[in-house]
């Protein structure tokens, strides 16, 4: 169907005056309107299909983009990155693949990483993973301090009890994690010698 056939655009005539414009007479209404769509009020250009689904699906989808084929180009993407890096995981730390090298405490390790450093921030990957990696080593260093104290049952379990306790902490205190705290941080630095 083309302008000079679709009677409540171009009223029933021909289509010269448009094509003295630079629109061609045989532009079809679906490829005119995908155009206005991609490209409506400057809201999403077609190089931002991925940013207007993450921030609004449901208005990305009415201007015209396709939340099946970007999810989906999304996950694909993902997924590519998370192989590779376990692929690196595996052969550059643990030298060979085994399953016992990837057990339940290290998937619990991990997502306790993405909790307590932030989830949905970069900087909490981050903050997360070194702060996972430095506490089992303060928390040996200070049990060696107190080795006759402390029985050994608790020096055995001490870590996974931190652990958990931290966990329980940012989930209620700080759901947005270290990375939140970090931000408070910078803007308190930033005003730090006027209060106002």
């Amino acid at each position: 169907m083309t302008f000079s056939t679709l009677s409540s655009v171009s009223g029933g005539g021909v289509v010269a005056d448009a094509a003295s414009d630079g629109v061609s007479s045989e532009m079809d209404v679906s490829s005119a309107a995908r155009r206005i769509g991609r490209c409506a009020g400057g809201m999403i250009s077609e190089r931002q299909p991925w940013s207007a689904i993450r921030d609004m699906d449901v208005a990305a989808e009415i201007i015209g983009v396709s939340l099946f084929r970007y999810k989906l180009t999304a996950f694909a993407v993902s997924s590519f990155y998370a192989g590779v890096a376990g692929a690196l995981v595996t052969m550059a730390y643990y030298g060979a693949a085994n399953i016992e090298e990837f057990n339940l405490a290290l998937s619990f390790l991990l997502l306790g990483m993405i909790i307590i450093g932030g989830m949905g921030t970069v900087i909490g990957s981050f903050l997360g993973a070194g702060f996972i990696t430095l506490l089992p080593i303060f928390i040996n260093q200070t049990m060696s301090v107190f080795l006759e104290r402390v029985p050994s049952d608790l020096r055995a379990n001490s870590e996974a009890i931190v652990f958990g306790g931290l966990i329980v902490f940012f989930l209620i205190v700080e759901p947005y994690g270290m990375a939140r705290l970090w931000q408070t941080i910078k803007n308190k630095m930033r005003l730090w010698p006027f209060p106002y």
